[in-house]
């Protein structure tokens, strides 16, 4: 069990500058992960069946293997 969690960071300090992260994380609060990263154009994310994310995600619509710095698998080329 994992549970995903947005947060958006703003302002002076944030490691990663203002942006947007989905994150992954044991319900204990350990095993981090940042798995997508987005300025805009991304929202939604979700959980799919087979344990990826699944979001809307520049434009697109995308699956996130669960794992830090995954790469975007396009599952639709047209976000609605």
């Amino acid at each position: 069990t994992r549970l995903l969690v947005v947060v958006r960071a703003r302002g002076q300090g944030c490691p990663r500058g203002d942006a947007n992260h989905a994150l992954t994380v044991n319900p204990d609060g350990a095993d981090v992960r940042v798995v997508a990263t987005w300025l805009r154009d991304g929202n939604h994310p979700n959980w799919l069946e087979d344990g990826r994310l699944s979001m809307n995600y520049e434009g697109k619509v995308c699956a996130f293997d669960d794992v830090e710095g995954g790469s975007c698998q396009v599952l639709s080329e047209r976000a609605s």
